[in-house]
C-alpha cells in the first residue's frame, strides 16, 4: 500500500469516527441530556484509551497462544489455558488508562449539574454506599471484560486444535474477534460514559436541597428498545428511592448494580423534580 492510499484510509477512518460522534451528540441532545459536548468528549477519550488497552491485550494474548501451540501437540486443558491468560496485564492496564477518565466524567458532570441546580457538589460528601458502589464497579469492570475475552480465546484455541487450523489459522481468528476491536471499545466507552453521567447527575441531585425526586426519561428512536425502559418513561421516584427496572432496583439508568442486559446500549436518563418553592422562586 502506498503512502497516499494509507493516508486516504486514515482520513476516511477519522471521518467515520467524527460522524459517529456527531450522531451520538445529536441523539443525546434530542433526548434532553445536559453537557453533551463535555460528555461526547469524555466518551471519545475513553474510547481511545480502551482501544489502546484492547490492542495491547491482543498482542499479549497472541504471544501466550503462540507459546501454548509451540509447547503442546495436543489441545491443552482449559485450566492450563486460563492459567496462562492470567499472566497478562489487562486489568492493571485498563485501570491505569481508563478509570481516571471515568472518574473525571463523573466529577465534571456532577459539578456542572450542581451549577444548574444553583448548588455545589462535593466529592467528599458522597455517601459511603455510593463510594463503595463506584469502587466496586471500577474494580469489576476490567475483570468482567477480561473474563469475556478469556472465554472467547479458550473457544478459539479449542477450535484451532480440533479443526487443525494451526497457529496461523488461530492468529487469523484472534485478529477478527470482537473482543479486541474498536467497536467493543466504543460500546464500552459509551456505556460507561453515560453511566458516569447518570451517576454524576444523581449525586448532584442528592446534594441539592431543591430536588425532591427523579424522573426517568426513555430515549426514543432505537431499534428494538427495551420495553421495561419504555414503560418507565415519565416515572418519578422520591429522592433516595429506587426505580424498578425489569425487576431490578436501580438508582438511575445504567446503574452498575443492573445486569449487563439492562445497561449495555441503554440511553435513558433522569432529570430532577424540583420542590415547588424553588420553581416559584422561593427562598433557597
Amino acid at each position: 500500500m502506498c503512502q497516499s492510499d494509507f493516508e486516504g484510509l486514515l482520513l476516511k477512518a477519522l471521518e467515520i469516527e467524527k460522524n459517529e460522534d456527531d450522531e451520538l451528540k445529536k441523539i443525546l441532545e434530542a433526548a434532553g441530556f445536559n453537557f453533551v459536548d463535555l460528555l461526547v468528549e469524555k466518551i471519545k477519550q475513553s474510547e481511545i484509551a480502551i482501544d489502546e488497552v484492547l490492542q495491547l491485550d491482543y498482542e499479549e494474548v497472541l504471544d501466550i497462544v503462540t507459546s501454548l501451540f509451540s509447547k503442546n501437540k495436543k489441545v491443552p486443558s482449559e485450566k492450563a489455558i486460563r492459567r496462562e491468560l492470567k499472566k497478562r496485564g489487562f486489568n492493571s492496564n485498563f485501570s491505569e488508562a481508563v478509570i481516571p477518565i471515568l472518574n473525571e466524567t463523573f466529577n465534571e458532570v456532577a459539578e456542572q449539574m450542581a451549577k444548574d441546580l444553583d448548588s455545589q457538589f462535593a466529592n467528599k460528601k458522597l455517601s459511603r454506599a455510593s463510594k463503595k458502589a463506584m469502587g466496586k464497579w471500577f474494580k469489576e469492570l476490567p475483570q468482567l471484560m477480561k473474563l469475556t475475552t478469556d472465554d472467547a480465546v479458550v473457544r478459539a484455541i479449542n477450535d484451532a486444535y480440533e479443526n487443525g487450523k494451526g497457529i496461523r489459522g488461530l492468529e487469523n481468528t484472534l485478529s477478527k474477534m470482537p473482543e479486541f476491536n474498536r467497536r467493543r471499545a466504543r460500546t464500552t466507552a459509551i456505556t460507561e460514559g453515560l453511566s458516569n453521567y447518570q451517576a454524576g447527575t444523581y449525586e448532584a441531585m442528592m446534594q441539592s436541597d431543591s430536588v425532591m425526586g427523579l424522573k426517568w426519561l426513555h430515549t426514543p428512536g432505537y431499534p428494538e428498545p427495551r420495553q421495561a425502559h419504555q414503560a418507565l418513561h415519565g416515572t418519578v421516584v422520591k429522592k433516595g428511592k429506587f426505580f424498578n427496572v425489569n425487576g431490578y432496583k436501580a438508582r438511575y439508568p445504567l446503574d452498575p448494580s443492573l445486569p449487563a442486559g439492562e445497561r449495555i446500549q441503554c440511553h435513558c436518563h433522569v432529570e430532577p423534580e424540583l420542590d415547588e418553592k424553588y420553581l416559584k422562586g422561593g427562598e433557597k
